[in-house]
């Protein structure tokens, strides 16, 4: 099934697709549709297409039983696409076609050729709305690409939902706010860490008093960048292509073959040109970067118009019931990771009834004796500050948003209280219960969708 509609929407705009595949027929009746819902307002946008030896019986009898389907007097309609029905001349076709419309208060909106050769004028694109409250304007585009003519709709009062500018909350990292937070460290004696002697408690006074410090000295900023996916775009290529839509106006209304060649040499070098300046733009951005994996991943989201998916866990199955209790959620996860070596074992015996022999004869096989008692020696402050450096500095962070880059520039200030802990932990045989905190996040995989 070949199908020759499509809807492309901006990534900031929330919508849902609605399936029509079923009223399908190529060259009869082709279509797509998605639903947007705004803070005031609800769309159904709908686009078809009618190829011109198209039965016009099954096109107009589809057409009506999609507008039945869809149709809600709290919801607004726009009908657009190729219809190949000439609304510039007064013809049955199209009084047939505007009676149905009009029945769900669809009106016709171009009222200008959409489609215009040396040749002929005709208008067969169309767009057909439903919405008297709200102001709207519509004017052609000359796009170059076919020899159908756009249309841009423009409703006036409608609250427009994409942002001009991307805000993201960072935390303000600069020289002077560095300065202020090794100065407030230096001021620790880590007191109620040294003094106490559960490891939960030492740990989490450590950790407090850390996070403190980190939060009044790097404190959360909201920054405004312009939203500009096309920063590769120069002035010379919107000059260039404003230049090539002039020379389309000229070639399509007369027969000249010296003259469409010329367009169609300019239009492919026009192509190169744009091919070679994203590379260029692209290739200084890994040059510079000082993470290339993660610049050449986001040139790829660029490129492929992926956008940030939200990956938060709302609902799950936890032994087959549906919750949305975080915490079960999260205790589901947790005796998944801890049981997973055991059901693994308890499945590999199951399946192999033939093979039920105990892992740890192999170690009474090669050790004569077991000891039961084992000696770690003490850590030093110079091992923590070896493996602290030997970190691989990135601004990626647990759930406390301590990251590498921090931890090195404090290393100096606690050494010593993190070795306490450390070496109480050894004596002791207790982890912290903060330190066996994780964040899982869930990525679909594409054939899931």
């Amino acid at each position: 099934m070949c199908v020759c509609v499509c809807i492309y929407i901006s990534k900031n705009i929330c919508f849902n697709v609605i399936n029509l595949d079923q009223y399908i027929k190529e060259k009869d009746f082709e279509i797509c549709a998605l639903k947007i819902c705004e803070t005031l307002s609800c769309f159904t946008v709908i686009c078809i297409y009618r190829s011109p030896t198209g039965d016009f019986n099954y096109f107009l009898n589809q057409l009506e039983s999609i507008l039945n389907i869809t149709y809600k007097t709290s919801t607004h309609i726009i009908l657009c696409g190729d219809i190949n029905i000439n609304y510039l001349d007064d013809n049955s076709t199209k009084h047939i076609l505007d009676s149905p419309l009009a029945s769900f208060g669809l009106f016709s909106t171009v009222e200008f050729p959409t489609r215009i050769s040396y040749q002929s004028c005709t208008q067969i694109d169309n767009v057909f709305i439903n919405i008297y409250n709200h102001d709207f304007s519509v004017h052609p585009l000359i796009n170059g690409l076919s020899d159908h003519d756009g249309q841009i709709k423009t409703f006036l009062n409608i609250a427009n939902s994409v942002p001009r500018h991307i805000s993201t909350i960072t935390r303000k990292i600069n020289r002077h706010s560095i300065k202020n937070f090794t100065l407030l460290l230096s001021y620790e004696n880590w007191e109620d860490v040294f003094l106490e002697k559960d490891v939960d408690t030492l740990f989490n006074n450590f950790l407090n008093t850390h996070l403190r410090i980190f939060y009044a000295s790097f404190p959360n900023i909201k920054t405004k960048n312009a939203y500009n996916p096309k920063l590769w775009l120069t002035t010379g290529i919107r000059i260039s292509c404003a230049n090539k839509r002039k020379l389309y106006l000229t070639y399509r209304k007369i027969n000249n073959p010296t003259q469409i060649q010329y367009y169609k040499s300019y239009c492919q070098i026009l192509s190169k040109v744009i091919m070679l300046t994203k590379k260029l733009h692209y290739n200084n951005l890994i040059s510079k970067s000082n993470n290339k994996p993660k610049t050449t991943w986001n040139i790829v989201r660029t490129i492929t118009s992926n956008r940030n998916t939200n990956n938060n866990i709302t609902t799950m199955n936890v032994k087959n019931k549906f919750s949305s209790n975080s915490l079960k959620i999260a205790n589901a996860f947790n005796s998944h990771f801890l049981l997973v070596a055991e059901n693994l074992h308890k499945n590999f015996y199951g399946k192999n009834t033939n093979n039920h022999i105990n892992p740890l004869s192999y170690l009474q096989q090669n050790f004569g004796h077991f000891s039961t008692l084992m000696k770690v020696k003490n850590t030093t402050t110079h091992e923590i500050d070896r493996i602290i450096h030997s970190i691989k500095s990135k601004d990626s962070s647990g759930y406390n948003e301590i990251f590498s880059r921090i931890l090195k520039i404090s290393a100096p200030y606690v050494l010593s209280s993190l070795t306490f802990i450390f070496n109480k932990i050894l004596d002791t045989g207790v982890f912290p219960e903060r330190l066996k905190f994780s964040e899982v996040n869930p990525y679909t995989e594409r054939r899931c969708y």
